[in-house]
């Protein structure tokens, strides 16, 4: 799904093919800043827009306002098109006014493992995808709570101090790396002010469920049963190698019980390993998120955001990668699952005044978790415009538990963008959803609730 050829990448010109009849400016000669050039990578690609040089890179603005940044390094020629004229052609004017779409931008920021290229516009720079400095006296807190067997593993934007194995340490870490750039990426999309935190984000991941669990208890969560968790009172993730968890445990060890067939414990063994690793990662990702978003600015840790907006954004985050992608870059087809046994595949089991109520709610439990994720989705999709002004004004809210936001003031600020909401606009958002084609390939189940 991350992966796109090179045409897709000329869909940012279309309507716009030009002739060159000027001489070409070299990448080490003076650029005119705000001037609008072509700018033809080391690789072949080429970026059109408005150059601006800045040390070693230069920041090119596209027509769609997404802003690359190119090392000067990775920059063949840079060539004016002031003189150059339009080629005599039919101009597809309605696609011009389009905004870039979700493939463009892909095509723009490239695949999991794409270069940094995020720039932010505001009066107070603040470059999310630099190394965050260490806080050394909070990690070595961190590791007297792992005891002899903890380890640190220190990343650009992390420090894991962790039990397990260092290949998991650093797999785990390289996912977060990961998803770290994805969310950074969605801010710059929807134009949301960036936040530098102060130090790197907190993780740890233990080797086995027993010490897990007593970190749990530690922090109060023992009795919730959560298979991962981000305490925003000490800022901190905490996740554990989900081949120990009990369930899964016993089913391994039942695997190597030689009374039954061995075919029937190889299949035994292969279904709860792919599900354990797929949920150590979904789990993984999704705690993390919520710490990165609370850090990063998306939403202020103690504003009064609704749960369902929450969730339901963190969500898109979870996904783990597979051949549909990963994180940001794919549809969760386990939600989409969900939406289909709670819902029904067109809405059909619940009334439109449940979506209304769930806007409102600061909370509905697993529902902030589907339903959220089916409106957060929609409105990235359907209304893009509209959905940066709320991220925007989401992020903007009081970072101060005593500041509430009652429900009236909930329901305006989210009809003055989107609209009212009613029976009409939430059949809509169900017929939306009912549209999109499930990809049963792309859910891995629990072999205990196939």
């Amino acid at each position: 799904m991350l992966k796109r050829t090179a045409c897709l990448f000329a869909l940012l010109l279309i309507g716009v093919v030009i002739i060159a009849t000027s001489a070409p400016v070299r990448a080490n000669d003076d650029i005119e800043d705000g001037k609008t050039y072509r700018v033809v990578r080391t690789n072949g690609k080429e970026v059109v827009g408005e150059v601006t040089e800045l040390g070693n890179v230069y920041k090119v603005k596209v027509a769609s306002g997404i802003t690359v940044t190119l090392k000067k390094s990775e920059v063949r020629e840079i060539i004016s098109l002031e003189s150059e004229q339009p080629a005599a052609i039919d101009v597809d004017h309605r696609r011009l006014a389009m905004e870039i779409t979700d493939a463009e931008i892909e095509q723009i920021l490239g695949d999991e493992s794409v270069e940094d290229l995020y720039v932010w516009e505001y009066i107070e720079q603040v470059d999310l995808m630099e190394p965050l400095e260490l806080d050394e006296e909070s990690v070595r807190i961190m590791e007297r709570y792992a005891g002899r067997e903890g380890k640190r593993l220190i990343t650009p934007h992390f420090v894991f101090v962790y039990t397990s194995s260092p290949g998991a340490a650093r797999r785990l870490a390289a996912r977060l790396e990961t998803v770290y750039k994805w969310n950074v990426t969605f801010m710059r999309l929807f134009a949301i002010p960036p936040k530098k935190p102060d130090s790197k984000l907190e993780v740890f991941y233990f080797n086995t469920y027993e010490e897990y669990g007593a970190y749990q208890t530690l922090n109060g969560f023992k009795s919730m049963g959560a298979l991962g968790f981000y305490y925003s009172l000490n800022n901190r993730c905490a996740f554990f190698d989900m081949n120990t968890w009990p369930p899964v445990a016993a089913a391994l060890a039942g695997s190597t019980d030689t009374s039954r067939p061995y075919k029937e414990r190889m299949k035994l063994k292969n279904e709860y390993k792919r599900w354990s690793d797929w949920m150590n990662i979904a789990v993984v990702q999704h705690e993390a998120t919520h710490s990165i978003q609370f850090n990063i600015g998306i939403f202020p840790q103690r504003g009064n955001i609704g749960k369902w907006m929450i969730e339901g954004l963190c969500v898109q985050f979870e996904v783990a990668p597979s051949i549909t992608g990963g994180s940001l870059g794919s549809i969760n087809y386990s939600r989409l699952d969900d939406w289909h046994k709670m819902y029904g595949r067109k809405g059909e089991r619940v009334p439109w005044t449940f979506v209304k109520n769930q806007i409102l709610s600061n909370g509905m439990g697993y529902h902030d978790y589907v339903m959220g994720w089916a409106i957060n989705y929609y409105l990235r999709k359907e209304f893009r415009d509209e959905y940066a002004e709320w991220m925007q004004l989401m992020a903007a809210r009081e970072d101060d538990f005593s500041v509430r936001i009652n429900t009236t003031q909930r329901l305006a600020d989210f009809e003055n963008l989107f609209g009212k909401v009613d029976e009409e606009w939430v059949q809509e958002m169900f017929d939306y959803i009912a549209a999109i084609p499930m990809r049963e390939s792309a859910i891995v189940r629990d072999p205990r609730n196939p």
